[in-house]
């Protein structure tokens, strides 16, 4: 059965996991790893789980011995389908459903039936090894192979001449020295063609045909799978443990109230048996890069796991032969092994209770997972009572990428939830005065924290238009731009808007981690007996940094840090522009060289006096990625990270859709900084552009009009008619870039359709989805003139290498303020700061 991604289930690992040897067992938790973030469609459990249990059983770890009729992936599958008589519904279940249950349903002819269905059409498939898993499960019951070909024959029939029943109760909790049940010979040929026939990467889907077929409903042709990657593979494995005797929890097993455990870190060539992970893989990392520092940061929640206070970060770093070794552990103990251990400590209550461990390299934050643990009087045997689960999934790490791109400077994460409140997690690293990283994270009022982004967005609304009446459809935005007539004095009262919502919202969310900060030494003196921490911590950031403020892939509420103001601001007293920045503005001298916003603006003390260099926007490197994967689907996903470098030879390929009444001039500018492709001024020619398997795009550029039907959003390429708007789903039927990964810059103009609260769709759509590396959204709507003059003076920068995305977007906001126009601050990237075009070597 082709899973959702394009691919066969390889269920024939919990088998492995059962029959191998135990030289072996380490490359079938290795290959249960690899397959344990692929999507299975619905039946399957997934294999990391089912093989974890597995082994978990061959080591005696359970106190009841194993019944492969009521195991727990089993029962998963068939709890939630039986009748008022307690009996699995068949017509409920597929297929190969049925054949991975057949076990505990042996009593059933139809099941018995329609499990050999399920081999047949595998083996007719030319999918030999998915026929391979299903044979593995179900040999006791299969008729004589059918005829086949390719490498798997052979050892079709070898499986299928086995045929041996379940062991016995006994044999299962026998340890995994013990004698075999098959033939050791089948069980090594199986790993060795397993490992010489995976393409993909963890979790990584097949072909773009495949996929797109597959999405369509049509039928996916075979899949053809090629040698397995060479790079050396990395799996997280998390756990708990007793902390005095290191004995290991089980996960199908909780813990007790009010006692101290260890929480366990690793990351190895192979996945432990006692993880808790439902997906394992770790984004992909530099193979040649020694002495590179990962570092690990628990993060409380109010009221659930306790952890210690300054022991909630460890260090594992590169080692020369590649493993990744602790050189820092929480406590502080002596460093060495491969294993974080964290002190935290279960509470009084019972009940299910968590705590967040997000994974950083430098500022940049690779994985962030939420640790969830079932707390009783005394523990008690339930399924997943311990369990990890990403919900974030950040950028690959390339070593490729040159020069600028490396981690980012400081990472702020915002949308995990903790209770009432929305949990915001700084970490940064390498800061001045710091050489190691700095984390802080705390609780902001969820009504307070979405009041102060409408707030600000409000601001960015009043500075950008004066509307009109209501239009009288769906698309267009009817009022005047105030910006298209400027008039003098204009950019000093828009400024003060901005600068008295843009301090709001840096308030509220810095000031808590700065009086956490305060007590630490890690702020910079404070130059009063009256400085706030606020301001000492501003202070600290006011060089030009690399900023990501990442956003879970639940969130729905992204944070407008262009705008925060951190600046010291009255905004009573504010009567004039600083300076410095009017002489250069004056003079049209380049603003990225002036003294403010290099982080050291004369008048920054003055709080009379408003400096564009207060804004981050204008100041900072900023990108706001989204998770690289929906990872919340119970069955996992693919974390193989996003894109951080988009490489392509010659020039690049720019797809260019464009509302017909903009006009060409614009659409042609940015047409002829690639290679020359065409146009698309119709919904179905941009569709089918985006489907052209001859055409690897490496940007994306919609110049077009929107609108929002309901709920949901549309955009419009081509002449204004009905038939040229596109929602989400037309672009996720056709649109799979997993190669060329391109850029997506949505400018749509006189339209809420890319607005924050809609832009998501669209992140899901081409970010998730098609594979895009990050999307250029709005935090409002715009106009024709500033859509323009944004695009060419970022895209050219961007597009030639010469500028990381972060780099380019600031480039082009100084741009349109060195003409007295602060709007540049609207447009959001949601993509990694470092996120770089590269030209490859023909």
């Amino acid at each position: 059965m082709p899973d959702e991604l394009g691919g066969p289930a390889p269920t024939m690992l919990g088998w492995l996991a059962r029959h191998a040897g135990p030289g072996d067992l380490g490359t079938v938790g290795e290959l249960a790893a690899r397959f344990g973030g692929l999507r299975p469609a619905a039946g399957w459990p997934l294999i990391g789980e089912a093989v974890a249990e597995v082994m978990a059983d061959r080591a005696g770890g359970r106190a009841a011995p194993y019944d492969p009729a009521h195991s727990l992936s089993v029962l998963r599958l068939l709890d939630p389908v039986r009748d008022a008589d307690g009996r699995p519904d068949l017509d409920r279940l597929s297929d190969d459903a049925i054949a991975y249950c057949l076990p505990a349903l042996l009593d059933r002819p139809e099941a018995h039936r329609r499990a050999v269905a399920a081999f047949v059409a595998a083996a007719h498939s030319g999918t030999g090894w998915y026929a391979a898993a299903i044979a593995a499960r179900i040999a006791p019951f299969l008729p004589e192979v059918p005829e086949t070909s390719g490498p798997w024959a052979a050892h079709l029939r070898e499986i299928l001449r086995s045929r041996h029943r379940p062991r016995t109760a006994e044999a299962e909790l026998a340890t995994a020295a013990g004698p075999l049940l098959v033939d050791a010979g089948p069980v090594r040929e199986t790993l060795r063609l397993l490992a010489a026939h995976v393409a993909a990467p963890p979790g990584r889907p097949g072909t773009r045909e495949e996929l797109l077929a597959q999405r369509r409903g049509d039928t996916p042709p075979p899949r053809r799978l090629g040698p397995a990657d060479t790079g050396p593979p990395r799996w997280v494995s998390t756990g708990f443990a007793n902390p005095v005797t290191g004995a290991e929890s089980h996960p199908d097993r909780g813990l007790r109230i009010a006692t101290p455990y260890h929480f366990w870190f690793e990351i190895t060539d192979r996945v432990h048996a006692a993880s808790i992970e439902r997906s394992t893989a770790l984004p992909t990392l530099p193979g040649e890069r020694p002495g590179m520092r990962l570092h690990v940061v628990l993060v409380p929640l109010f009221g659930e796991l306790e952890i210690t206070p300054g022991q909630d970060t460890g260090e594992l770093t590169i080692a020369e032969n590649g493993r990744m070794v602790v050189s820092r552990q929480p406590d502080g103990s002596a460093p060495g092994g491969i294993r974080l251990a964290f002190p935290v400590r279960t509470p009084d209550t019972t009940g299910r209770h968590r705590v967040r461990c997000n994974l950083y390299a430098g500022g940049t934050l690779l994985q962030s997972r939420l640790v969830e643990a079932w707390v009783d009087a005394e523990p008690m045997d339930r399924p997943r009572a311990l369990t990890a689960r990403v919900d974030y999934v950040g950028p690959a790490l390339d070593d490729r990428a040159p020069g600028p791109a490396a981690p980012a400077g400081l990472s702020i994460l915002v949308g995990h939830h903790d209770g009432n409140a929305q949990r915001v997690s700084l970490a940064g690293f390498g800061l001045p005065g710091q050489a190691e990283l700095v984390t802080v994270s705390l609780p902001v009022p969820a009504d307070q924290l979405a009041s102060l982004v409408a707030e600000a967005r409000k601001a960015l609304q009043w500075v950008l238009y004066e509307p009109a009446a209501e239009a009288d459809d769906d698309e267009t935005f009817h009022g005047t731009f105030r910006y298209d007539v400027r008039s003098p004095g204009t950019l000093l009262a828009d400024l003060q808007v901005l600068a008295t919502r843009g301090s709001e919202l840096w308030g509220g969310i810095a000031d808590g981690a700065a009086l956490q900060l305060s007590p630490t030494g890690l702020l910079p003196a404070a130059q009063s007996r009256r400085e706030p921490p606020l301001w000492r911590f501003s202070r600290m950031l006011q060089p030009p940094t690399v900023i990501e403020v990442a956003n879970l892939a639940e969130a729905r509420q992204t944070v407008p840090a262009a705008l925060f103001y951190d600046h010291p601001y009255d905004r009573t007293a504010a009567k004039s522009i600083c300076a410095t920045f009017q002489t250069a503005l004056d003079q049209g001298t380049d603003l990225a060289g002036i003294p403010c916003f290099l982080g050291a603006c004369p008048d920054y003390q003055r709080r009379d006096v408003i400096c564009p260099s207060g804004f981050w926007g204008f100041r900072h490197y900023l990108g706001v990625p989204q998770s690289a994967a929906n990872t919340l689907d119970e069955t996992g996903a693919d974390l193989s990270g996003g894109a951080t470098t988009i490489r392509y030879r010659g020039r690049p390929d720019v797809v260019i859709g464009l509302a017909t009444e903009l006009g060409l001039d614009h659409p042609e500018q940015i047409r002829r900084l690639g290679a020359g492709l065409p146009v698309q001024q119709s919904r179905r020619d941009l569709l089918d552009a985006f489907e052209d398997p001859d055409v690897e795009p490496h940007l994306i550029y919609l110049y077009c009009h929107g609108g929002v039907q309901g709920f949901r959003p549309t955009l419009r390429v081509g002449p204004r008619t009905e038939v040229n708007k596109i929602i989400g789903d037309d672009i996720r039927q056709v649109a799979y870039w997993p190669d060329s990964r391109p850029l997506v810059f949505l400018n749509g103009c006189r339209t809420s359709a890319v607005e924050p609260q809609h832009a998501s769709a669209f992140v899901d759509v081409f970010v998730r989805a098609a594979q895009a590396s990050g999307l250029i959204g709005t935090e409002t709507i715009t106009y024709e003139r500033l859509a323009a003059d944004f695009a060419e003076a970022m895209l050219p920068r961007f597009l030639s290498g010469r500028q990381t995305l972060a780099e380019a977007v600031r480039s082009a906001r100084l741009m349109l303020l060195a003409q007295g126009n602060p709007l540049g601050l609207i447009y959001t990237p949601y993509a990694p700061p470092n996120l770089r075009m590269e030209s490859a070597p023909a």
